[in-house]
């Protein structure tokens, strides 16, 4: 090929080089763009989801533990949560009531937080299950005795119960006062948990709790029940 021929080639080789370097350049900004949108919306669609986590209320480091069916023996495993345990630890309860004012003759519910500070895991009865063990104390404010309520049924063995692991807690709603029943006087009165070990508890070929230090006590709680409207 002679000079003039192999010069006009090297120049056309050139040319479409740089042609193609100016697509290229042209085309990969907006190949990155459309990458890169998708990416972009879907982090705006998830960013209100962790906002919304971040803004509610923040998780106790405690959960309920799932029910067991005794008649199966099966029950969802749950990791154990952060809760001070120890060698000499024990189980430990507290109540909490839906409110802290009533009107005459108006249910009083609560909840019951049951702790366990021991090393190896328990069963408890569920809620709504017999449990003799458990007992709901009402004084005044003279500190005489009101009401005492226990959950009892037919059969003294619950059918379900809560694996209480260690180092985790289960809640047990309670009803104090149902309607239709006796009402409390207009007053101040307090509610403390009791809690004990059933010894029939053993027949349910479970781990349970056996009261190392004998009866576990809550602090009490106050509320008021205000006079009957005439």
């Amino acid at each position: 090929m002679s000079q003039p021929l192999l010069e006009k080639a090297m120049k056309r080789k050139n040319t479409k080089a740089q042609r193609a370097a100016v697509i290229l350049a042209c085309v990969v900004p907006f190949l990155l763009a459309a990458i890169a949108l998708p990416a972009l919306m879907s982090a705006d669609e998830e960013e209100p989801l962790a906002r919304l986590v971040h803004a509610g209320t923040t998780p106790t480091p405690v959960d309920v533990q799932p029910e067991v069916d005794l008649s199966t023996g099966a029950f969802d495993e749950v990791d154990a949560n952060v809760i001070a345990t120890s060698e000499d630890g024990d189980l430990a309860v507290d109540l909490a009531l839906d409110d802290a004012n009533y009107a005459s003759g108006e249910p009083v519910r609560g909840v019951v937080h049951v702790t366990n500070h021991m090393l190896g895991d328990v069963h408890v009865p569920a809620a709504g299950e017999p449990n003799a063990a458990l007992t709901i104390v009402v004084l005044d404010q003279d500190g005489m005795e009101m009401r005492r309520v226990t959950e009892t049924g037919a059969e003294p063995l619950p059918r379900k119960t809560l694996l209480l692991k260690t180092g985790s807690r289960v809640d047990l709603p309670v009803t104090i006062l149902a309607r239709g029943e006796d009402p409390l006087p207009a007053g101040t009165f307090s509610a403390h948990v009791e809690f004990d070990a059933d010894p029939v508890w053993k027949r349910l070929g479970l781990p349970v709790w056996t009261a190392p230090n004998g009866i576990v006590r809550s602090y009490p709680i106050f509320f008021t029940v205000a006079a009957a409207v005439e």
